[in-house]
C-alpha cells in the first residue's frame, strides 16, 4: 500500500469524527499520519482544515504553510491560510495570501472570492466589487459571491443594483437568510412603502418559515399571570454594535424581581460592550455553533415565557428559530423599527411617532407602542467635551452626516446639493468607505456648478475619533428614507441640531421619534423643501446654534431620551400586557 492509500484510509476515520464534531481525536489522527509521511502535502493541509475548525488558528496556519511548501504551485492551501488569516481579523494578510493563491491559478474562484471579502473588510469598495465580479465570471452561479456583491453595492449606496443582485443570489441560493437580505435592503428605496414591504415580508414567509409555523413547539410553561417571567434576548449583535449599545441601558436596569434574563449571543467574538452586557443578565449563553434547531431546543429547554428577536432581517439573524416558536410569547425590538414577516413572532414594539394610529395592518406582528419612546440613549463615556460652533472659527458653516453611506439615496443628495447652493460658502462632511460612489456625488457636485472641494469625506474611526468629527460639523442632515438612530443620538449628545423628515415607514420616522422625545417638533419636517428651508435658516442663525451647542446635552438630560428608569417601566409593562395576553387566551381555550 503506498503512502497516499494509507492516508486515505486513516482520512476517511478522521473525516468520520470530525463530523461527529470530535475533532481533537480527528487531530491527533492528522497529527499521526504527518509524523509517518511528513511529505505528503494533503496531511498537513487536512491537519490545518482541523485545527481552524477548532480555532488553534496559529497551529492551522503552520500547517497550510507546510503543505505550501510541499504543494508550491497549488492554490488550495494558499486560500485555506488566507480565510484562517481572515477570521482572525488580518484582512490585509489575508487580501495577500489570496493574491497569491491567485498567481497560481488565475481561475481559481475561491481566491477571488475570499479577495472580495478582504477588501470588503479593509474597505477597498471598488477593489472588492471587481473581485466579486470576477468570482461571477468564472462560477456565474457563485450564490455568495452574487449576496456579498450584492452587500457592497449597498454600502456604496447603489441600492437598485443590490437589490437586483440580492434578488438572483436569494434565486441561487434558496437560503432564507439572503431573501432576507433583500427584505432588509428595501428600507433604503424610497419606492418602497408599508404596503410594498408589507407584500415582499409575505412573500419571503411562504416558502422559508411558513412550513416551520405550521408545527409550533410545545410549552410547559405556567399559565400564572404574575409571575417572574423568563425573558431572552436573540442576538448577534451583544457587542460593540448600536443595538449593543442601547441594549447595555435595558439590561442594566431590568427589574430582575419581575423578569430573569437570559441573552443568546451569536457572535464568536466578545469585546468590552459584550463583558458589560454579560455582567447584567442572569444568564448568558454563547450559541454560534448551535443550529436553528439546536437553539429552539435550548430555548424550549431554558422554559423562556418571552423571546425576543434582537436582529430582524439584519446579517446572522436567527428568525428560523423564532419561526419554531421555541417560546409562547415572541417579540421582535430593536434592530429597526420593521416587520419580520413572521405570524410566529407575536408583537412588535415600536411608539407613536414610528408607527402613527391606522398602520397596524402593514405589519405581521401586533403592535406595542412604548410610551416614552422606542430607544434610551446611554452617553458613550469617551465623548469629548461640547465645543462652540465650528463656523465661529473657521468662518463657514459646515453640514454633515455621518450616517451608512448607504442611507444616501438619489433625493437625499439632491436635497443636500440644494442645501450648498443655497449657503454659498457652506461644506458637507459624509461618512464613506473609499471607492468611485465617493466621486459619484463629486460628480452630482459639479454638475449643479458646485466646487467639489466643498465635499469631505471621513472613514471610520474608534468612538472616541467618530463623536469628535460633530465638533467640525454645525448642523447634521439626516438622510431619507431611511434616517439615523444611534447616530441621531450621537449628533445630539455633541451639540449639533438635526434637521429630519418624517417619512412613510418606521424607519423613516427614526428622527421623528427622537426629536419629538426632545420637543424640538421645529427639526422635523414634512418634505424636501422643508428640510432644505429649515437646514438653511440653522445655518444662518449663529446665535440660535451657540444656544444649541451650550444647552443640547442638558435638553437631553432631561427629555425622556435619557430617563432610562421610565424607559424600563415602559418595557417591562409592555412584556407584562403581552403575557398577560397569551395566559387570558390560552385560558379561553380551557374546557368550562
Amino acid at each position: 500500500m503506498t503512502h497516499q492509500h494509507a492516508f486515505e484510509f486513516r482520512d476517511k476515520a478522521a473525516a468520520a469524527l470530525r463530523q461527529q464534531g470530535r475533532l481533537e481525536e480527528a487531530a491527533a489522527i492528522y497529527r499521526e499520519c504527518a509524523s509517518a509521511w511528513p511529505g505528503l502535502a494533503i496531511v498537513h493541509f487536512k491537519l490545518g482544515n482541523t485545527l481552524a475548525q477548532m480555532g488553534q488558528y496559529g497551529a492551522a496556519m503552520a500547517a497550510y504553510r507546510s503543505a505550501m511548501l510541499l504543494h508550491p504551485t497549488g492554490p488550495e492551501e494558499t486560500v485555506a491560510l488566507g480565510q484562517t488569516l481572515a477570521d482572525q481579523g488580518r484582512v490585509v494578510e489575508a487580501a495577500a495570501a489570496f493574491e497569491l493563491a491567485i498567481e497560481k491559478n488565475p481561475q481559481f474562484t475561491a481566491a477571488h472570492f475570499g479577495l472580495g471579502n478582504a477588501f470588503r473588510e479593509m474597505g477597498l469598495m471598488d477593489e472588492s466589487i471587481a473581485a466579486y465580479e470576477r468570482t461571477l465570471a468564472l462560477e456565474r452561479n457563485h450564490h455568495q459571491a452574487m449576496n456579498n456583491l450584492a452587500n457592497a453595492l449597498k454600502e456604496c449606496g447603489r441600492i437598485d443594483e443590490a437589490i437586483t443582485h440580492y434578488r438572483q443570489a436569494a434565486e441561487l441560493s434558496k437560503e432564507a437568510r439572503v431573501a432576507g437580505n433583500l427584505l432588509y435592503t428595501l428600507h433604503f428605496h424610497p419606492d418602497y412603502d408599508r404596503k410594498r414591504l408589507s407584500e415582499e415580508h409575505e412573500a419571503w414567509r411562504l416558502p422559508y418559515a411558513q412550513a416551520l409555523e405550521s408545527q409550533p413547539m410545545r410549552h410547559g410553561n405556567a399559565r400564572s399571570p404574575d409571575r417572574r417571567l423568563r425573558v431572552g434576548y436573540v442576538s448577534p449583535d451583544l457587542r460593540e454594535h448600536p443595538v449593543g449599545r442601547f441594549m447595555q441601558t435595558l439590561l442594566a436596569h431590568h427589574c430582575h424581581d419581575q423578569f430573569e434574563i437570559f441573552c443568546y449571543a451569536d457572535h464568536p467574538k466578545a469585546d468590552a460592550m459584550t463583558a458589560r452586557l454579560r455582567s447584567s443578565a442572569d444568564q448568558w449563553r454563547e450559541v454560534h455553533e448551535l443550529s436553528d434547531d439546536e437553539l429552539a431546543q435550548q430555548i424550549n429547554e431554558d422554559r423562556i415565557d418571552i423571546l425576543v428577536d434582537l436582529a430582524m432581517h439584519t446579517a446572522n439573524n436567527r428568525l428560523l428559530v423564532f419561526a419554531r416558536k421555541p417560546a409562547p410569547v415572541q417579540m421582535t425590538y430593536l434592530a429597526y423599527c420593521s416587520t419580520t414577516g413572521l405570524n410566529a413572532i407575536d408583537w412588535r414594539l415600536s411608539d407613536p411617532h414610528l408607527d402613527p394610529p391606522g398602520v397596524e395592518h402593514f405589519y405581521s406582528e401586533k403592535t406595542l407602542r412604548l410610551p416614552r419612546g422606542y430607544w434610551c440613549y446611554e452617553a458613550p463615556a469617551d465623548a469629548p467635551p461640547v465645543g462652540p460652533p465650528p463656523s465661529l472659527g473657521n468662518g463657514f458653516v459646515t453640514f454633515g452626516s455621518l450616517n451608512n453611506f448607504a442611507k444616501v439615496s438619489q433625493p437625499t443628495a439632491e436635497a443636500w446639493v440644494q442645501i450648498l447652493q443655497r449657503i454659498p460658502d457652506s461644506r458637507l462632511i459624509l461618512h464613506a468607505h473609499e471607492g468611485s460612489h465617493r466621486q459619484r456625488l463629486r460628480d452630482l457636485l459639479a454638475n449643479q456648478s458646485i466646487d467639489p472641494n466643498r465635499l469631505e469625506f471621513v472613514g471610520f474611526y474608534s468612538m472616541s475619533g467618530y463623536l469628535s468629527q460633530y465638533a467640525r460639523i454645525d448642523v447634521a442632515l439626516d438622510p431619507f428614507p431611511y434616517g439615523g438612530g444611534h447616530t441621531t443620538f450621537d449628533a445630539l449628545w455633541m451639540g449639533v441640531p438635526v434637521v429630519s423628515v418624517a417619512g412613510n415607514t418606521g424607519v423613516g420616522r427614526g428622527g421623528v421619534s427622537i426629536l419629538s422625545n426632545l420637543r424640538k417638533p421645529q427639526w422635523i419636517v414634512e418634505s424636501i423643501d422643508s428640510y432644505v428651508d429649515v437646514a438653511v435658516a440653522l445655518a444662518r442663525n449663529t446665535d440660535e446654534r451657540i444656544e444649541i451647542r451650550n444647552q443640547l446635552r442638558g435638553w437631553m438630560l432631561q427629555s425622556p431620551l435619557m430617563d432610562a428608569a421610565s424607559h424600563i417601566r415602559g418595557i417591562d409593562s409592555a412584556y407584562r400586557f403581552a403575557w398577560h395576553a397569551w395566559c387570558d387566551a390560552r385560558q379561553a381555550q380551557q374546557p368550562s
